[in-house]
């Protein structure tokens, strides 16, 4: 069950939400266009309230309600800082090995169950 929270802004209750992986997924394909902007639009995503409504308020209301986000958000935010850290090439890297081994999952579990088939590599590896 996702997370939410409540906070009251200006009298109004506004409620926010956990993302969800389909979520995540769409902003971290776009996370080199992450600005002001786009943040903005991920918080109306996930709560209550429209674009519309977050532009009518002044900034300490929208304070008010991104730290609630980010207490229900917290391991997406995590995420997202270590994901920043990384060095370009070593993204490059890790994309590329992820593919292999996509891959070589994929290969596995179209050849039966993957222990079984590394069993079998194993032990041909080792009559040669």
């Amino acid at each position: 069950m996702r997370k939410s929270n409540k906070v009251t802004v200006n009298g109004q209750e506004i409620r926010v939400f956990e993302l969800s992986v389909r979520q995540i997924r769409s902003i971290i394909d776009d996370l080199d266009n992450l600005d002001n902007q786009r943040a903005l639009e991920i918080l109306e995503m996930c709560s209550d309230i429209t674009m519309e409504q977050i532009e009518d308020m002044a900034p300490s209301d929208i304070r008010d309600i991104w730290d609630a986000w980010s207490g229900v958000n917290a391991d997406f935010l995590y995420l997202i800082r270590q994901a920043m850290k990384r060095p370009p090439i070593q993204r490059a890297i890790d994309d590329f090995l992820e593919t292999i081994l996509n891959d070589v999952y994929a290969a596995l579990s179209s050849a039966g169950t993957a222990p079984d088939a590394l069993n079998m590599a194993g032990d041909s590896l080792s009559n040669a």
